[in-house]
Formats: C-alpha cells, structure tokens, sequence
C-alpha cells in the first residue's frame, strides 16, 4: 500500500495525470511518489496546466540539453526569465539551425583572397611547400 502524498495543496488526480503524461514523454523519468515543490506550486496556476502537455510534447524537439529535462526544471521559475515552461512554448529553446544550409546554400563558399604581407607570406610557404615535395 503506497503512503498517501503528504504535501498539501494541490489535487492528487492532477498530480497523477501530470506525472504519467511525463513518465510517457521524453523527460528525464520521476521516480518519487511525490511532486517536487516548483510542481505543486505550478498545478495551482490554470493557465501552466492548459498549457504543460503542449510542454511535453515539445520538450523531444529543443535544442541545448545534453541530458533530459527534469520535472523540477521543467516546472521552475528562472528569477530573471520566467516559467520554464513558458520560454519553452516561446521558442526559446528551438533550433534555429534546423534546415538552414549555411550563407551560400548548397555551394561551397568563395575562396578565400590574401592581400599585401599576408598574401607575400602565404606564396612563401607555399614555395616552401613545394620545394620540401620536390626534396630541395
């Protein structure tokens, strides 16, 4: 028999259903029976629980995490910031990089053009180069 939730505050069948929507997404897995404290304090804001399955489901597609979200993290408030949960809806976490092929498309970019002493420098080395092929 499991011990009943000891936290006070926010409804346990709201709890439940977060906790196996995360357990099912690609977040790192919450093993305690109990919500962290940033959770409890989110479920009683409406709008974080209309929006925090949208949440989830976007959390497989960010960029900038080496590891998995936690349900801590994915619940926190940054001081300066705002909910997490907010700045991951806004985009703040997409790949910009995504589908970009770099300044100049498909093509390689231009070759590079030496002036003055750099240009001077770089055909002495590549003299060099070539008499060290050469055995000279």
């Amino acid at each position: 028999e499991l011990p009943p939730l000891p936290r006070d505050g926010f409804p346990p069948e709201v709890w439940k259903r977060l906790l196996r929507q995360w357990n099912a997404g690609p977040g790192k897995p919450w093993k305690m029976l109990n919500p962290p404290p940033p959770a409890v304090d989110r479920m009683a804001e409406s709008d974080w629980l209309e929006a925090y399955e949208a949440g989830i489901a976007k959390l497989g597609k960010v960029r900038f995490f080496k590891t998995a979200v936690s349900l801590r993290q994915f619940c926190s408030i940054d001081d300066r910031k705002g909910r997490f949960l907010d700045r991951l809806l806004g985009g703040e976490f997409d790949d910009q990089t995504a589908g970009k092929r770099g300044d100049f498309g498909d093509s390689p970019p231009p070759p590079k053009v030496f002036v003055g002493q750099v240009a001077e420098a770089f055909e002495r080395t590549r003299r060099k180069l070539e008499a060290v092929k050469e055995g000279t």
